[in-house]
């Protein structure tokens, strides 16, 4: 026996299925084509099932990917450097003007240099920082422990946060293998100091002012570091006019800007002298633009003689 339905229009009784009735001729909203195929319900099941996952996946991959992005150190990141407390900002990649055309012979020509990201000293060094090395027996006491106007200089607690001075190159080159990194390139030096923007000093073109940076004698001695907040270079680095000379990686030649590479250069050889920048105390304005180029043999130091450390961006 057949099933069947009652017509919705006149209530007489069809097969079920049929779509227009026999006796009021009627449509009575039956799909003929309807199926009620359960195997092709599933899969709808399963097709909205994938993109519902799909959109899940990507709307995932959208939130990681801006986290990732929040977390990647930028102009203006710092971390600090555990076994020391020294405070690093952040340099990015990229490219900037190195050297001038109005300084001393050796800053030119003037060229276009690319560096990888990196991580340099706030400050300078202080003695207190470097009385931990000392203490640690993996760096040398300065030479003299002294200073212009203090003779009890590096010892003296009054002056602990004041740049450790009176270091070689070596033992600049000891501190910074001690905490983990090493003396920045001349190269990132005067990058982290003038930006990419070919500026004559940290804070900009302006000459320098007592409020700016500690040069020409202004004071006669080392400044605390940090002192002059206003003279900070464009990623945060303070003191990198004046205060005291710091040394860097490069070995030192007059003539090396007319064939140093463009990419992470890294000195030339040969040369038994190496680099120092940012002048110091007792320099004057021309000494302590960012440009500068000094050098000294790498046993040699004086009571102005400091440094800082960089760490590459992966360390």
């Amino acid at each position: 026996m057949s099933d069947t339905m009652l017509c919705p229009h006149c209530q007489a009784e069809i097969p079920t299925g049929t779509q227009f009735c026999s006796n009021c001729g009627q449509n009575t909203g039956t799909d003929t084509n309807q199926t009620d195929d359960p195997k092709k319900s599933k899969v709808w099941i399963w097709v909205l099932a994938a993109v519902g996952l799909c959109v899940g996946c990507v709307i995932l991959a959208a939130i990681i990917f801006f986290v990732y992005q929040a977390l990647q150190p930028k102009i203006g990141s710092t971390r600090t450097r555990k076994i020391d407390g020294m405070v690093e900002v952040y340099v990015p990649e990229g490219e900037f003007t190195m050297g001038s055309n109005y300084g001393d012979s050796d800053e030119s020509p003037v060229h276009k240099v690319t560096l990888d990201a990196f991580w340099i000293d706030k400050t300078e060094v202080t003695n207190q920082m470097y009385q931990e090395c000392v203490d640690a027996g993996l760096c040398g006491e300065p030479q003299d422990t002294s200073s212009v106007t203090h003779n009890n200089y590096f010892f003296n607690p009054t002056y602990a946060n004041y740049p450790v001075i009176y270091t070689t190159w070596y033992d600049a080159v000891d501190y910074c293998e001690w905490v983990g990194g090493r003396l920045p390139t001349e190269a990132e030096w005067e990058k982290a100091a003038r930006g990419d923007d070919a500026r004559d000093y940290p804070w900009g073109d302006l000459s320098p002012t007592r409020n700016l940076a500690n040069f020409g004698d202004n004071l006669g001695d080392t400044s605390e570091v940090g002192s002059y907040p206003e003279g900070v270079s464009p990623y945060g680095a303070l003191d990198m006019a004046g205060n005291v000379y710091e040394w860097v990686f490069d070995r030192y030649d007059d003539g090396y800007y007319e064939f140093s590479p463009l990419d992470n250069p890294r000195g030339p050889s040969g040369s038994n002298q190496r680099v120092l920048r940012g002048a110091s105390f007792n320099t004057g304005e021309s000494t302590i633009r960012a440009a500068n180029r000094g050098r000294y043999a790498p046993d040699t130091t004086g009571n102005d003689d400091g440094f800082r450390c960089v760490r590459d961006a992966g360390h």
